[in-house]
């Protein structure tokens, strides 16, 4: 008996097949950050894997935390430099989440700078 194999034909049906399904990969969404905001590039997400591709064009260094509504951590970058980019994979489940950057720096003067105070504070729904 001679194996079937699968034409590329049947990969375009298969995977239209698997996306009338609702069988998806990972999305890819777009966040930018500096001073003092951040921009996710979809203000709705789909729920699922997720790809944030974070690009700094801040003149200084920044992180993206990404919490649920509940105030959990569900992912962070490490510091991200200026005009550097770095992709944070998160699993979001249907809801509100908020994307910060947490860094608080001391001037010389004594006194501090917190990103998160100054603005840098995005929310961002997921639906199903």
């Amino acid at each position: 008996m001679k194996k079937p194999q699968l034409t590329m034909t049947g990969v375009v049906l298969l995977l239209a097949l698997l996306g009338a399904c609702g069988v998806q990969g990972v999305a890819n969404t777009e966040v930018e950050i500096g001073e003092f905001w951040i921009s996710p590039g979809d203000g709705v997400l789909r729920a699922g894997t997720v790809e944030l591709l974070v690009e700094n064009y801040g003149e200084f260094s920044h992180t993206l935390v990404v919490s649920d509504a509940s105030g959990t951590v569900i992912g962070a970058t490490d510091l991200i430099g200026s005009e550097a980019t770095t992709v944070l994979t998160v699993d979001l489940l249907p809801g509100s989440y908020t994307f910060t950057c947490r860094i608080v720096k001391g001037l010389d003067e004594g006194t501090f700078v917190d990103h998160f105070q100054e603005g840098m504070t995005a929310s961002v729904n997921v639906s199903a």
